[in-house]
């Protein structure tokens, strides 16, 4: 990762032991340096929880006054991250392909903010989309630009991501551990690898 810049990542592994909780401490714990931070997105009240930052003498995230945190994660969850120094950071954990992810509610809408839990490029209508409905739709970061691309719509009647007009985002690619921005109109729709 670059210094300065703005980053929309999720671990692409599950725990190594089929039980362990993902947290923001034990996912991601390297890379990171002085002056970085991590904002974690909450679905429910729709808003970033206070930032966190990266304290060098505890290896550990933690407040502006040095009070060590650390945050549960939901396996796939994303987090927005700012790099103060460039650096390279390591995501680590089990391989699966039967692990799906949820995005949405029972009743009403929702934000969230996900990466599948597949670490390999992948195409976005590659991957198993299920659950999803007209008026769902996607946005992805751009850390070069430092902004969100033009939105895919959920397109019912092909069940592909795509435009407004239906055409298909075929040329779309996830990187490993790429997170994606999606406003689930209504109900609960899930991501997993296409191999599942």
């Amino acid at each position: 990762m670059q210094a300065g810049k703005w980053y929309q990542i999720g671990n692409p592994f599950v725990g190594l032991e089929k039980e362990s909780l993902a947290t923001l401490g034990k996912d991601f714990s390297s890379g990171f340096s002085a002056g970085d931070r991590i904002y974690v997105y909450d679905s429910s009240t729709s808003t970033y929880a206070k930032p966190v930052y990266w304290n060098p003498t505890t290896n550990s995230w933690g407040t502006l006054l040095g009070e060590s945190v650390d945050i549960n994660l939901k396996e796939g969850q994303a987090i927005f991250v700012y790099k103060a120094t460039s650096g390279t950071v390591t995501l680590k954990g089990r391989v699966a392909i039967d692990t799906p992810v949820s995005v949405g509610a029972e009743n009403g809408s929702a934000w969230a903010q996900i990466v599948c839990l597949y670490p390999g490029e992948t195409a976005l209508n590659e991957l198993k989309w299920e659950g999803f409905n007209s008026g769902d739709r996607m946005y992805l970061y751009d850390s070069e630009t430092s902004q969100y691309q033009t939105p895919v719509y959920w397109n019912a009647a092909t069940q592909t991501w795509g435009d407004l007009f239906g055409t298909p985002a075929n040329d779309v690619t996830l990187n490993p551990g790429q997170a994606m921005f999606i406003y689930k109109n209504t109900g609960v729709g899930t991501c997993t690898p296409a191999a599942n």
